[in-house]
């Protein structure tokens, strides 16, 4: 088990709730913040390659690179809603972790100094062929060292992926200025809709995702990682059809024909089943 103590009280005592694709899932019993019991063997660098965005991998994209327009259309969505919130000046530098194939920094290069962090090898070589500065990895110490400036961080449907969402949010925080922002999506497990699908939730997709946060513990973590002010919306997405019929029949043998798949990737859905947070808080 990779998951020794809660990443947010470090709590040591689990409660069972259920199995789902053979990984244990379980809620600390002192802050309730609800996480996948991961094996030892564990590598998420064997999840994240090109597989993961082609359709290969059930729990994965359908096709990413050819919903690109559709992905810009909700990324621009998200994008008003930071400068909504946020003036940024011609030297704001914005960091994205977890860039997949660069779209949101196409968009967000308009009006930031954009700098890239992803573990997938071929989104990366893609970004930087669109010109964005992408590193390959993990985000560190020493790679934040080497970034120097951050004033805006991003994580846009990550951090329920990563292993430990709380080292990821230090090293953020202490590589933002007291009053940088932080910008993050993700599902809410205590919705609605995934209180009552449980184990059929549709980002209930372990080992892909791995932690499923609430209001509560999402903002008990950001507050552990010293942020403030923080505010969660529940915002329609824009979601691509290809994205959608390919995760509705991704648990049967039925395959979408290519030129119905063609279609659906120019075509998307506005949705809000309100189990998905927007959340934006601010450096201490």
């Amino acid at each position: 088990m990779k998951n020794k103590e809660c990443i947010i009280c470090g709590g040591k005592d689990f409660q069972f709730l259920f199995e789902k694709n053979h990984f244990r899932i379980e809620k600390c019993k002192q802050c309730s913040l609800i996480c996948t019991n991961l094996p030892e063997s564990h590598n998420p660098a064997n999840i994240y390659d090109q597989t993961y965005f082609d359709g290969t991998q059930k729990e994965g994209y359908s096709d990413y690179i050819s919903t690109e327009k559709i992905l810009k259309i909700e990324f621009k969505k998200t994008l008003d809603f930071i400068l909504n919130e946020i003036t940024p000046t011609i030297n704001t530098h914005l960091l994205e972790v977890g860039s997949a194939y660069g779209f949101f920094l196409d968009l967000a290069s308009a009006h930031f100094k954009v700098t890239g962090v992803e573990i997938a090898k071929n989104g990366v070589d893609f970004s930087i062929n669109r010109g964005h500065n992408v590193y390959c990895g993990n985000l560190t110490s020493s790679l934040l060292e080497e970034i120097k400036q951050v004033d805006i961080a991003v994580m846009l449907d990550v951090i329920e992926h990563l292993e430990n969402p709380n080292e990821t949010l230090s090293l953020i925080s202490r590589a933002l200025p007291s009053n940088g922002f932080i910008v993050i999506t993700t599902g809410d497990i205590g919705s609605l809709y995934a209180r009552i699908a449980k184990n059929k939730w549709r980002l209930m997709t372990p080992p892909q995702h791995l932690f499923f946060f609430s209001k509560k513990t999402i903002k008990d973590l950001l507050i552990k990682n010293d942020f403030t002010n923080i505010k969660i919306y529940y915002r329609w997405k824009r979601v691509p059809l290809s994205l959608i019929f390919f995760q509705l029949l991704r648990r049967t043998e039925i395959e979408t024909p290519n030129w119905l798949q063609k279609f659906f990737n120019n075509v998307y859905l506005p949705l809000n089943l309100f189990d998905a947070m927007t959340i934006i808080a601010e450096k201490k």
